[in-house]
């Protein structure tokens, strides 16, 4: 991020080549993207937290499930996010074949999926803010 700033001249100029026109805007725009999708995650999981609290202390605890397939929730974002998941997958399996031959993706996926879908967002806000701010990291 900070040499993003420091060559802040190169974005868009064509003189750099593909550096200059694809590589830099799209560091930064795929910085920005995931901790905006990552806030939002965080705030709709919250609200509909809140929600189902607000639910449940009205009307009580209902443990009986309901099942419509009417009501299954066909928003963009989900659509897309599922279709990430499934990339991230078929990339994971592929590398895997080339590692090691084996068509299966590694036993660890889930964890991976997990984790690093929280933990990347995290410390692209932390590598934001020393950025900003410039603290963090100093060479010895």
């Amino acid at each position: 991020l900070r040499n993003a700033i420091d060559y802040r001249h190169m974005m868009g100029n064509r003189a750099f080549g593909n550096l200059g026109l694809i590589i830099l805007p799209s560091a930064i725009l795929s910085i920005g993207t995931g901790i905006y999708f990552f806030s939002r995650v965080l705030w709709f999981g919250a609200k509909s937290m809140i929600d189902t609290y607000v639910r449940v202390s009205i009307m009580g605890f209902d443990a009986r499930p309901s099942y419509d397939f009417f009501y299954v929730d066909t928003s963009a974002i989900l659509i897309l996010t599922l279709m990430s998941v499934v990339l991230i997958l078929i990339l994971i399996c592929a590398g895997s074949l080339i590692g090691t031959g084996s068509r299966k993706p590694p036993v660890s996926t889930p964890i991976f999926l997990l984790f690093y879908s929280f933990l990347a967002p995290l410390w692209l806000s932390v590598a934001l803010v020393s950025a900003c701010f410039k603290t963090g990291v100093r060479w010895r």
